[in-house]
């Protein structure tokens, strides 16, 4: 699975400051770095078994018109199975919904101890 870091798709709208765009190009790069550093010491530990396998981050400059952009990239391996968003929680009998919450907090309780916080980019 790639995740990319484009600043195409960054809002300049800053609440706090609408007089004064964001720096897009600095904010992707900022989530990448972020990223790439959370996964990196992880994947040794972790990787394949609570998380999925890390394989690399990459800045790569995509060419427009006459000039380079650069957008982030980071590999990780893609996982089959449902994501937690597209569960039925009504379809399980309390007992599964119960062992995907504990699996849930385990691996919660394991990256909390490693010193990782999970937040997304729009919590920021």
């Amino acid at each position: 699975m790639a995740k990319i870091y484009d600043p195409l798709y960054y809002s300049f709208a800053d609440p706090g400051f609408p007089h004064i765009p964001k720096n897009v190009v600095v904010r992707a790069e900022d989530h990448l770095a972020v990223e790439a550093a959370a996964y990196s010491p992880l994947d040794h530990k972790f990787g394949g078994k609570l998380m999925p396998k890390f394989h690399g981050s990459w800045i790569v400059n995509i060419p427009l018109k006459d000039l380079e952009r650069p957008v982030g990239l980071t590999l990780v391996e893609h996982l089959d199975g449902v994501s937690l968003g597209d569960l039925e929680p009504k379809a399980y009998t309390n007992e599964k919904r119960l062992r995907v919450v504990a699996r849930v907090l385990d691996a919660r309780v394991r990256l909390w101890f490693t010193s990782v916080e999970h937040l997304h980019p729009a919590c920021e």
